[in-house]
């Protein structure tokens, strides 16, 4: 079952990163928070893997037009599949990454 919408990027995971922040960029989205799990998992267990961070982002449009209809929006199970507050970049094991799907036109 999938559950997001991705697509494959042949490039590096930096650059995969920028492009991901640009699409969000161009749909009026900012970046509020960066979690690097790569890292996060190696401090807290020990843990190696690929690079994999996780970016929370906000429209403030949106959010603010959403907030104004109901405070409890983020408890709501539908928007929650829809929304596109994260985004996440990782690379694959066989060198490929994940970045934004299509054109970042999907993000609203």
């Amino acid at each position: 079952m999938s559950y997001a919408l991705s697509t494959t990027l042949h490039t590096t995971f930096e650059d995969a990163v920028e492009r991901t922040r640009k699409a969000l960029a161009d749909q009026g989205f900012g970046v509020l928070t960066e979690i690097d799990m790569k890292a996060t998992l190696k401090s807290k267990l020990g843990e190696d893997m690929e690079d994999y961070l996780i970016l929370g982002a906000c429209n403030p449009t949106l959010a603010h037009r959403a907030v104004s209809v109901d405070r409890r929006i983020r408890i709501a199970p539908a928007l929650q599949r829809r929304r596109a507050c994260r985004r996440h970049c990782e690379r694959y094991r066989d060198s490929r990454r994940d970045g934004p799907a299509g054109d970042g036109s999907n993000i609203r």
